[in-house]
């Protein structure tokens, strides 16, 4: 039986318990074991030259393949290293976690992002009165967290001193409390739902935003294509935020959420999602019964 790593960090598996447990079954469904692991469990490194990943009660030979729902680009490329396919691989890991990372790439894409300074950990950006108000984001930060309003310099040197990582401080746009994410599996777009706040400028569904299921526009599914064409999905969202109209890329999640999916919607990606994955491994499989 091909068996396959689900990896979540300890709090994150007592948080998404319910999709857990939907994914091993999807998988199981297949005739393929999924192993849940807890990150804070393994130990990896480099010995002797070369990458090791042990785990607390398996070996690492046992499997072909890990979903890692846990961010840690160094831990998905070791496994990569392994001979392990990985959804999602590291490049996505390392580029989709990162949001200077991201708007560079979107920059070569021809994707328009909103107005962004990357500022560097521990240095504080210099604006003028005229320049606010402005939003500081934490490089790194996921769900609406280490995210900040500032109205001057203050606030902004206050953010700043809050956010122990590198960040980027942003230009907001005009449709505050609006976001669409679009739900990508593989190179299918899967769903989309708009994301709207009344009480927050941020429209996160776990900060109380309101979720409905829609059918993306023709500039919106632009921006999805460039990025599906760019990266060896898994399974992603790509959130899409509005200026005058205008839909502008905010960010790829890479360990991508989907209560709000299911909660207006039937789609089960939890079930896509491994069909995506058993048909990518039957075809990498067939490939090494060709050489």
């Amino acid at each position: 039986m091909t068996k396959g790593l689900l990896i979540y960090d300890r709090e994150g598996a007592k948080r998404n318990k319910v999709f857990i447990d939907m994914l091993i079954d999807r998988f199981g469904k297949r005739g393929i074991e999924l192993c849940l692991v807890i990150f804070e469990e393994m130990c990896f490194g480099i010995d002797s030259e070369k990458p090791f990943v042990s785990l607390k009660d398996a070996d690492i030979k046992d499997f072909s393949f890990a979903v890692c729902r846990c961010i840690n680009p160094l831990l998905s490329r070791h496994l990569e290293l392994l001979g392990l396919k990985v959804f999602n691989n590291s490049e996505i890991s390392r580029i989709c976690n990162s949001k200077n990372m991201t708007y560079s790439v979107a920059s070569e894409l021809g994707i328009p992002v909103p107005i962004t300074y990357f500022g560097k950990r521990g240095t504080v950006l210099e604006f003028n009165d005229s320049d606010f108000p402005l939003i500081v984001k934490s490089d790194s930060g996921h769900g609406g967290a280490e995210v900040f309003w500032a109205n001057n310099m203050h606030k902004l040197t206050d953010a700043v001193k809050r956010i122990d990582a590198d960040y980027v401080v942003q230009k907001p746009v005009s449709e505050l409390g609006k976001d669409l994410r679009i739900y990508v599996v593989g190179k299918t777009i899967v769903g989309a739902v708009l994301r709207t706040s009344e009480k927050d400028f941020r429209s996160n569904f776990s900060l109380g935003g309101s979720a409905k299921l829609v059918t993306p526009q023709d500039n919106e599914l632009k921006i999805a294509k460039k990025l599906i064409d760019r990266f060896d999905f898994g399974m992603v969202g790509i959130d899409i935020i509005y200026d005058n109209g205008k839909p502008l890329l905010n960010e790829i999640e890479d360990v991508v959420g989907s209560r709000m999916l299911y909660a207006s919607s039937d789609i089960d990606i939890a079930d896509l999602y491994a069909e995506h994955i058993a048909n990518t491994l039957a075809v990498s499989t067939n490939k090494g019964d060709n050489l």
